[in-house]
């Protein structure tokens, strides 16, 4: 029994990581997607490509 609640707290902890991790990643990606879009005025581009 208490390996089963041991179990599904883990199980539960794992699902809040994984949504965070997405949530954060998108994050990080709109990010980048606006530093690219601000790189093709003022020539970043090629930076965040070395930098990538």
């Amino acid at each position: 029994m208490v390996f089963k609640k041991y179990m599904r707290a883990v199980l539960f902890c794992l699902s809040n990581l994984v949504d965070m991790l997405v949530y954060y990643s998108y994050l990080y990606y709109q990010f980048f997607y606006f530093m690219w879009l601000c790189g093709d005025f003022m020539g970043f581009t090629m930076d965040v490509h070395y930098m990538v």
